[in-house]
């Protein structure tokens, strides 16, 4: 049985002649047969390790023909879906990678493709690290429940404040959840995405900036998890 591991990307050329004792035959028609790369080996954090830095570093066994890597992260659950990557980085040329500012005592999933000249070979096994706690993140400091607060000041001219809250999902881990904040105008046409991103359990302040806009009524929505709410606001010039 053929095995191309370790051969890397390259093409291969065979032909094969008998011998019945007394003499050679002619060689059959020449045939080629080209090798594909086989995913990386992951090797650190070590599947299921837990108390990982939130800077943690990443790293995988070289292969040989990849020109360079790709990795992808995300949180949670191991859905790669591309709205929940909180990393993904492709280029890598060295067989490891630094990852920086993730959210403290969270469970990740990770893996690591090839690439070469032509094409991305399938991913690696998909690894699970869990980060460390950090004193940054206090039971008393992360909400309870879901909130959209009212912007101020209200009428408003040119900027407001927009206040969210957005809690834990109820185990022992900080999950992120996928959040926007849109306004909208009074005849529901977008005018502008505030946020749109995975937010951690936390307080959020954020400043709309309407010296654009003419005056008139307006709505922003916050959409978090299976949270859901809107609220009115007035520019007046």
């Amino acid at each position: 049985m053929y095995s191309n591991v370790g051969l890397g990307e390259k093409t291969y050329y065979w032909r094969v002649r008998s011998n019945n004792g007394a003499k050679f035959s002619e060689y059959s028609d020449t045939r080629s047969f080209v090798t594909s790369i086989v995913p990386p080996i992951l090797v650190s954090p070590e599947n299921s390790s837990t108390n990982i830095s939130v800077n943690p570093l990443l790293n995988w066994e070289p292969v040989e023909g990849a020109v360079s890597y790709r990795v992808q992260i995300v949180p949670t659950l191991p859905n790669f879906a591309e709205s929940r990557l909180v990393f993904d980085e492709s280029g890598i040329t060295d067989t490891e990678v630094q990852v920086n500012g993730l959210n403290p005592n969270t469970r990740y999933y990770w893996k690591v493709a090839c690439e070469t000249d032509s094409y991305e070979t399938p991913y690696s096994e998909v690894w699970l690290f869990t980060t460390e706690s950090t004193s940054d993140v206090e039971d008393d400091k992360i909400p309870s429940e879901f909130s959209l607060s009212q912007n101020y000041p209200n009428p408003f001219n040119p900027s407001t404040t927009i206040e969210f809250t957005i809690p834990n999902a109820g185990d022992e881990y900080i999950r992120p959840l996928q959040t926007k904040l849109i306004v909208y105008d009074i005849i529901g046409r977008e005018i502008k995405t505030l946020v749109s991103e995975h937010k951690t359990p936390g307080y959020y302040e954020i400043n709309f900036n309407a010296e654009n806009l003419s005056s008139g009524i307006y709505y922003y929505k916050l959409e978090s998890g299976d949270f859901t709410q809107t609220r009115k606001m007035i520019l007046l010039k």
